[in-house]
């Protein structure tokens, strides 16, 4: 780090240069202290009122970025030079305030690029099941849930860029979450009160999903990646993921990605089926092969293909951006060990021979399913005023899935779904930093065909939230606070509607340096 002195007439002063231009709007903090200023046009910065020493500074200079290092000041200005300091990269993006992983209430993991590299799965429930104390309520390789704490399905909450996913993923564990682990970049897993932001209904956590499809600062030039992933394991993968950044202007930020990944069906040491259930059946067909009977050696109907393309533009002012994604997925999965069964019966009607018949004929059932996404993102810095900065999100998705019996479609789960989010920072005040913020939805859900238990539906969701943060001293305190009001609309039944009200709280102590 580069030190060069000035003179100063009183408290503490400071420029910030990253590779000798002024770094300006970014925010200084020192935690301890609970004092915040913003750098100028010229990156010059003061802290009016505090003595000469040591402090801890956290400088955040965009979304992303952010470092944190012990500067010590005396009577003359200080200049420092980011480009020697080591960038801090564990910024949780689905937090508001930027906060790093240390500075969270709550534990919160967070998978890197780097650990992406050597771990990807073949879907996000597998890539965060390395994290301890996550697990994945798999089905097959093909999809699953996160479990975080024993919770899942709509008590875990999945986003990609902070924005929902509007999947069908939470209401059946067979069913894909629809965020594809080869185009992330950081993958988070969030729990606590910062969780309130995006619905109260995640008790057990939230995972978000971060990709570089829209771009927050300007590239340093034409840059690409390939990455391949071959495997003679089990599962016989055959991955690769190709993407492309390239500055159009000063401003005008281009990116392009594409991936493909398949799999064969999963080799077993032995059979799927238990003895009893080969019995079983060898009573109704004695003659023939076991081995060939039962697929031996290999789990039948658990192979997975898909693949994908996104694309993404983006803008970048003096005061923030604005940026436009699109993404494609296309998948398809076998559901292994699923039969759907032809019932001529009720519930207490069924004798066991009807039951011993049912099991023979065990149907294969695959899933072919497609997604569409755009997702708009801005950020705008505000000069003066109570509040520092807006952030607002938009999504709109379209998604469908098709269950296929034996090649013939029997369930179409469809859901299109628009999504707002407005997150509003606020300035420095009393000792607290905090966001306030609106988040309103709509989906347009439905179940079609032979296990279509659900009632086509569609559902508007208002979500007003705050997030404070105060710091005394070595303890750090976080308040979340949440309304929500759910209205769900059907053609068969009432309209029902419901408002909740959330609330949560953590704090953290730092016990030593």
């Amino acid at each position: 780090m580069a030190v060069v002195s000035f003179a100063a007439k009183q408290g503490v002063s400071g420029q910030l240069l990253l590779k000798q231009k002024p770094v300006k709007n970014a925010e200084i903090y020192i935690h301890e202290q609970n004092l915040k200023t913003t750098s100028d046009e010229q990156g010059y910065f003061d802290f009016a009122d505090l003595v000469t020493g040591a402090y801890d500074l956290d400088i955040k200079v965009d979304n992303q970025h952010h470092y944190n290092f012990t500067a010590t000041f005396d009577l003359n200005r200080q200049i420092f030079e980011l480009s020697e300091l080591q960038l801090d990269d564990l910024v949780v993006s689905a937090h508001p305030l930027d906060h790093n992983q240390l500075r969270m209430t709550m534990p919160v993991e967070i998978i890197d690029e780097d650990q992406l590299v050597m771990n990807r799965s073949l879907s996000i429930d597998q890539t965060v099941n390395q994290v301890a104390g996550i697990q994945s309520g798999s089905f097959g390789t093909g999809a699953g849930q996160v479990v975080i704490r024993g919770q899942q399905g709509p008590r875990v909450s999945v986003l990609s860029n902070g924005i929902s996913n509007q999947d069908a993923a939470a209401v059946s564990p067979d069913h894909w979450v629809s965020s594809e682990s080869l185009l992330a970049t950081q993958v988070e897993v969030i729990k606590g009160p910062a969780t309130l932001l995006y619905g109260g209904g995640a008790v057990g956590g939230l995972v978000n999903v971060v990709d570089q499809s829209i771009a927050t600062s300007p590239y340093d030039g034409f840059s690409g990646a390939f990455e391949g992933r071959l495997s003679d394991s089990a599962l016989d993968e055959r991955a690769g993921v190709l993407t492309l950044n390239a500055p159009l202007s000063d401003d005008l930020m281009a990116h392009l990605s594409y991936f493909y990944n398949e799999t064969d069906n999963y080799d077993i040491p032995g059979f799927a089926e238990s003895r009893y259930l080969r019995d079983l059946m060898h009573e109704q067909e004695p003659h023939g092969d076991e081995e060939a009977a039962h697929e031996y050696g290999q789990l039948n109907n658990s192979a997975v293909r898909s693949s994908g393309l996104q694309a993404g533009l983006s803008w970048l002012t003096d005061n923030g951006y604005w940026g436009v994604s699109w993404q494609n997925f296309d998948r398809k999965y076998g559901i292994p060990g699923h039969s759907h069964l032809d019932q001529d019966h009720d519930d207490h009607g069924e004798t066991k021979q009807q039951h011993d018949e049912q099991m023979h004929d065990a149907h294969r059932v695959w899933i072919d399913l497609d997604k569409q996404a755009v997702q708009v993102r801005g950020l705008h810095r505000f000069a003066d005023g109570f509040f520092t900065q807006l952030k607002t999100h938009y999504g709109y998705t379209d998604y469908q899935h098709i269950e296929y019996d034996n090649g013939n479609p029997e369930t179409t789960y469809s859901n299109e779904g628009h999504q707002w989010r407005f997150e509003l920072n606020h300035k420095h005040r009393f000792g607290f930093d905090g966001v306030w913020g609106l988040d309103w939805s709509t989906s347009d859900f439905s179940a079609l065909g032979h296990e279509a238990y659900i009632v086509p539906s569609n559902t508007d969701k208002l979500g007003l939230f705050l997030l404070e943060e105060r710091q005394f001293g070595d303890l750090h305190w976080e308040l979340g606070v949440r309304a929500d009001h759910q209205k769900i609309t059907t053609d068969l039944f009432p309209d029902n509607s419901e408002t909740a009200f959330s609330f949560s709280t953590g704090f953290n102590l730092k016990l030593s340096e």
